[in-house]
């Protein structure tokens, strides 16, 4: 299930120094707030969107599409923004 907005998860993830071996491997973890729209119901398109930002900074974005805006099937969070000239990096809360 996805989190709702203002729902906080624990999210953990492992990083590991380039070119240093394995003695530099990091674990971390934080508790996240889910920031986004709310979810909508029936066939909508529902998905989480985590960010990465450095000193292990990140951010969950809910984002929810209504079923009546799908017309010919879902749309691809995956879509590659660097083909169209957007603006890639974020920062926090943008």
């Amino acid at each position: 299930m996805l989190p709702g907005p203002g729902q906080i998860i624990r999210v953990k993830w492992t990083e590991k120094a380039s070119n240093r071996g394995d003695a530099n491997i990091y674990h971390y973890a934080r508790d996240v707030t889910v920031i986004g729209s709310p979810h909508f119901p029936g066939d909508s398109y529902n998905y989480a969107i985590t960010r990465f930002f450095p000193m292990q900074q990140l951010e969950i974005e809910l984002v929810s599409v209504p079923a009546e805006n799908l017309k010919d099937g879902p749309p691809s969070p995956r879509l590659d923004q660097l083909f169209y000239g957007r603006r890639v990096m974020r920062h926090m809360g943008e």
